[in-house]
């Protein structure tokens, strides 16, 4: 493997690593403050643990440990995703519109996801789900940024318009 591979996959880890722990603080002090700790990964995994076996044969830790591994690992393919993105649009800016465009898009989705587990869990609320997917994105895209202190300077020049 490459180094610059070898680069992509560590700086993506820690990304993804940073993503779903601020997701998880967020859920964790909602709990806390609501009086119910670890609620929502219990709820999240519950609905995940009744698609793959049968949710009341499982331990609330053996749900809760469960799902939090599956948010690491998808937030782990998220950030190494956006780690390759960011080295590509250090090349070509106008890859980050594209992204923002795909940004935009999965806001929906979550957005509607959010709205069909309501219907199951009436304790996850559209704007939670919306808080913790911008502190999430923002503390991920604050971290590259700061990573790659070239890519502010091509983007300018990418998105800057012609002198009339």
């Amino acid at each position: 493997m490459t180094s610059q591979r070898h680069r992509i996959l560590r700086e993506g880890a820690t990304v993804g690593l940073i993503g779903a722990t601020v997701v998880i603080a967020w859920f964790a002090v909602i709990d806390a403050v609501q009086g119910h700790f670890l609620a929502t990964p219990l709820q999240l995994g519950t609905m995940l643990s009744s698609v793959l076996a049968h949710p009341q044969s499982l331990s609330a830790s053996t749900i809760v440990i469960g799902y939090t591994l599956v948010h690491f690992l998808a937030f782990l393919g998220i950030g190494i995703g956006l780690a390759r993105v960011v080295h590509v649009a250090e090349r070509a800016p106008a890859t980050l519109l594209g992204v923002l465009v795909v940004f935009a898009c999965m806001e929906v989705a979550w957005f509607g996801m959010t709205l069909i587990l309501e219907q199951g869990f009436g304790s996850l609320i559209w704007w939670q789900v919306l808080v913790a997917n911008l502190l999430s994105v923002s503390s991920m895209a604050f971290y590259l940024w700061r990573r790659h202190p070239a890519l502010a300077r091509r983007v300018n020049e990418a998105t800057r318009l012609p002198a009339m």
